[in-house]
């Protein structure tokens, strides 16, 4: 099964840990390994995001695609 997820974060997620993390409310991957994950910076989400860039929080949009089995 692939997940998709848009997220916002100071740091690119680089651990399976983190990536799980942003998962865990998801009841579908109860029981399923990660498989694999992909994590592209979203440079369009982060220059739209007028929240992040007025306060100027240093966080980043990425997008992350996870495959549990």
């Amino acid at each position: 099964m692939t997940l998709y997820k848009n997220i916002v974060a100071t740091s690119k997620p680089s651990t399976e840990n983190e990536v799980r993390s942003y998962f865990q409310d998801d009841e579908r991957i109860k029981g399923k390994r990660l498989k694999s994950f992909e994590v592209k910076f979203d440079n369009f989400g982060t220059q739209m995001d007028d929240y992040t860039n007025y306060h100027n929080v240093n966080a980043d949009h990425y997008d992350l695609t996870a495959v549990f089995e």
